[in-house]
């Protein structure tokens, strides 16, 4: 691999700078938080104190990597909270650098696109949240997309160590979120479509490739398992992944294109169709050129456009089959952003390549300029905004909310009920139990026992002397009670109301 030389360095290097001192920027109120951060923080807080199947039920929904590091990291005698954004800002430095140096490996001769792909992601408002988050994504991602290019040195030069090798980042992907199911499916793919052994060596490969990157979660999975639901957490049922799923990916992907707030839903299948089929074909132009020039396409890039469908696949049937929730949101859909960098920076050289005296060059370039630009104005607004309020729970509005002040008041015995019992936990250190719900959230299953649960969870307030706190901000979520219903079936007094929700106790 040529040296870089030492200009696209600086270059290199400030991007990632900036992309760490903005990131410290928008979380300078701590890093954000949602109702998953928070249990990822509450995780590593008691990761090596509590039992995970009966008081820690978060490291069965959702693998145990993440909060392990926070765990780690808390030895140290830094708070989780507090390291989960360094941790982050690490990670995102990491996956600019991971970005820039794939792309200048594959293509030395333009060292100007490694450059780039590292800006491309300092402005990718998608991979800018995740990492302002306490989620696992980042670390997903780095691990993920480290494993696959560790393969894809498997097949261009034989070595078997590289076959181990890529199984550590693989497993350990899969031991941060379920979905690093599809980076290993990706991989096995690979080995079987490409493999320089014959047929059942690859066979062989594969599997050592397999079990070397399940065995960690296995175990795990099974040591913790419960006995009404799969590993995992998850109970299984089908609720198919329908017409709102479609339009959400639609609305995701033509948002990462930065199109107009205001564009409708079918001229965004239009974007996505004109730019989609563009860098098709020029992919195609170049695979066929490369063929006949006997220079072969990248292996990396080549098991990249397996990492596509095969991720959306298994999106569709975990939510078809384990988990109804499942947005097809920035978050969700976020591992696949590094991919369409790779390949639309491997295209975009083709274009200046092949076509340099097309009108359609200059095109292209004024429109990566216009995409730049727009990028880097809607970010910025985005940073200001989390830089002045901070965000998710985190932020001022939750942190300085009277509701918040007035809970802190109650005794610390107090048996709590809430429609958001993570807020409690993270703005007042208070463990709250949730309502109870119309319908399962993952498999959408009507709770036949709703009214039941709900008397039951009256009585022991009256009982207990407990207290029930409602966030108005949830107050439309149809698979909760309403303040209605509660007041019309149970005998619950109002204690105190403020402007972010209400407290109701025994009469």
């Amino acid at each position: 691999m040529q040296k870089l030389k030492s200009g696209y360095v600086i270059w290199f290097v400030l991007i990632v700078v900036v992309g760490v001192v903005l990131l410290l920027w928008a979380t300078q109120w701590g890093i954000g938080t949602s109702p998953d951060s928070i249990a990822y923080i509450r995780s590593a807080r008691n990761f090596w104190t509590e039992s995970v199947s009966a008081s820690n039920p978060a490291l069965i929904f959702r693998p145990p990597f993440y909060p392990l590091l926070l765990a780690i990291i808390g030895l140290t005698g830094i708070d989780p909270f507090v390291a989960a954004r360094w941790l982050n800002t690490v990670l995102y430095a990491a996956n600019i650098c991971l970005v820039g140096m794939i792309i200048w490996r594959y293509q030395p001769h333009s060292p100007w696109l490694a450059v780039l792909g590292a800006l491309l992601m300092l402005l990718a408002s998608p991979l800018l949240e995740i990492h302002a988050y306490a989620w696992s994504e980042p670390l997903f991602i780095f691990l993920g997309y480290l494993g696959l290019l560790t393969l894809a040195s498997y097949l261009e030069n034989g070595r078997k160590r590289y076959v181990l090798l890529a199984a550590v980042p693989l497993g350990l992907a899969l031991f941060t979120r379920y979905a690093g199911v599809a980076f290993l499916a990706t991989a096995v793919l690979a080995l079987l479509l490409w493999g320089r052994q014959s047929w059942w060596r690859r066979v062989g490969t594969a599997v050592v490739l397999s079990v070397v990157a399940i065995v960690p979660l296995l175990l795990w999975m099974v040591r913790h398992a419960g006995h009404d639901r799969l590993a995992g957490g998850r109970a299984l049922a089908f609720h198919p992944a329908g017409r709102d799923h479609f339009w959400q990916a639609v609305y995701t992907f033509s948002d990462w294109l930065q199109a107009p707030t205001a564009l409708s839903g079918i001229l965004r299948i239009g974007l996505l169709v004109l730019v989609g089929g563009t860098a098709v074909a020029l992919l195609v132009r170049r695979f066929v050129y490369a063929r006949r020039q006997s220079n072969p396409i990248p292996v990396f890039y080549q098991v990249l456009l397996l990492l596509l469908p095969v991720y959306v696949l298994f999106l569709l049937v975990s939510i078809s089959f384990l988990d109804a929730a499942t947005p097809f949101d920035n978050r969700i859909l976020s591992p696949l952003y590094p991919a369409l960098i790779f390949l639309g920076i491997y295209a975009l050289e083709e274009l200046f390549q092949q076509c340099r005296r097309w009108r359609a060059a200059q095109i292209a370039l004024v429109l990566l300029l216009l995409f730049v630009g727009i990028s880097a104005a809607r970010n910025g607004r985005w940073l200001l905004q989390a830089s002045q309020n901070g965000l998710g729970f985190s932020s001022l509005t939750w942190q300085q909310a009277e509701i918040i002040t007035q809970i802190e008041m109650l005794p610390t015995d107090t048996l709590i009920f809430s429609n958001l019992p993570d807020a409690v936990y993270f703005l007042s250190g208070r463990s709250a139990n949730p309502l109870p719900r119309k319908r399962d959230a993952t498999t959408q299953q009507v709770n036949h026992n709703y009214e039941t649960d709900l008397l039951r969870m009256g009585l022991r307030v009256n009982q207990e002397d407990g207290v029930v706190i409602y966030f108005k901000a949830l107050q439309g979520n149809p698979a909760l009670p309403t303040l209605q219903e509660m007041t019309n079936t149970l005998s619950l007094h109002l204690r105190v109301e403020t402007v972010e929700g209400v407290i109701y106790g025994s009469q």
